[in-house]
């Protein structure tokens, strides 16, 4: 319908025209698959926007204002006003499960932890992936999180976990210091991580893990 595809050009310039999209939402009735669908559209034009200036278009920096990337949480708070049901998939497609692309630190975690605050589901599936979302994203953390520029992968581990992330076989893959709980991750913006070892006290050896850190207080909070 041509409401549908003006509302989502609406979206997807840089700044959203806000006062158009309100009248449009206003006036239309969009049914939750039109709202899911505006919404993985949103979500897909931020496809590794970073990636795409810096190493394909070969600029050194990136004015964050000039990508949808920037704007990509207030079109989705828009929507979840209007009714966005974050688990509705169109043709095989979701964005709670699309947001693991945006690659600008901060975006994609951030519009994940909206979209799970929302009622979203953290083990998802696409038709187009066997593994569920936090199975998935689980599987590029330990093969490739010492990437430089993966962070924003981790962010949404970090939170995916936060709001209960199943692993594989259901094994928990991170162990929380005494008198920390899982859920502080919904912060996701207070931690970080580095690579160092851990002594494991069954087997009597130090072993290589992932650290993660407050980064208020440095103070380890888990390890992998």
């Amino acid at each position: 319908m041509d409401y549908i595809k003006n509302v989502k050009q609406l979206f997807t310039e840089t700044p959203p025209q806000w006062d158009k999209i309100s009248c449009i939402l206003n006036e239309q009735h969009f049914t939750k698959e039109e709202l899911a669908d505006i919404a993985i559209h949103i979500v897909n034009n931020c496809f590794c926007e970073y990636k795409e200036a810096t190493e394909y278009r070969g600029l050194e920096s990136v004015d964050i204002k000039t990508t949808n990337s920037y704007y990509l949480v207030e079109s989705l708070k828009i929507l979840l006003q209007c009714g966005l049901d974050p688990n509705v998939s169109v043709h095989g497609d979701n964005a709670i499960w699309y947001t693991q692309y945006v690659d600008i630190p901060n975006v994609a975690a951030s519009a994940m932890r909206l979209l799970l605050e929302h009622g979203g589901n953290p083990n998802i599936t696409v038709d187009d992936d066997p593994e569920r979302l936090f199975e998935d994203i689980d599987d590029k953390v330990f093969e490739d999180a010492y990437v430089y520029g993966f962070e924003y992968v981790v962010q949404c581990w970090l939170v995916l976990l936060a709001f209960g992330g199943q692993s594989k076989y259901n094994v928990n893959p991170i162990k929380m210091m005494d008198g920390y709980k899982i859920d502080i991750f919904k912060d996701f913006e207070n931690y970080d991580y580095v690579f160092g070892s851990v002594y494991e006290e069954e087997d009597k050896r130090n072993r290589f893990a992932m650290l993660i850190f407050d980064k208020r207080t440095r103070m380890v909070v888990a390890h992998s």
